[in-house]
């Protein structure tokens, strides 16, 4: 995993039509985005988001959190474009972005599941 922090991801990447895949889960009070503890010794609190450019590997981090967190009623993996992550990190706060990378074995990583 490629970690940045979440305004250098954003000012590095202004311009771009790249776009990442991000997960999200639904709680009782709505759908947040897929955060993780940077430093589980050091993070007060849910401080970086994760992002792919391939879809299974943020559909394994999803569904990972969510049989381990019982309040998670669903769970969905959405393209966005770094734009659109910017809003979500100035929403939630979030400090860093953990840049998931897929296996190369494991197919194109366009997230179509071919190999």
């Amino acid at each position: 995993m490629r970690i940045v922090g979440a305004k250098d991801f954003s000012r590095s990447q202004a311009f771009s039509k790249d776009l990442y895949y991000v997960g999200f889960l639904k709680l009782k009070a709505g759908w947040i985005p897929l955060c993780v503890l940077k430093d589980p010794r050091r993070s007060e609190g849910l401080d970086m988001m994760l992002v792919s450019r391939s879809y299974e590997p943020v559909k394994e981090a999803v569904d990972a959190y969510a049989a381990q967190v019982p309040a998670v009623e669903q769970t969905f993996v959405q393209y966005l474009l770094v734009k659109e992550i910017a809003n979500l990190v100035d929403r939630y706060g979030v400090s860093w972005i953990g840049e998931l990378e897929m296996d190369s074995e494991d197919g194109c990583g366009c997230g179509c599941g071919c190999t």
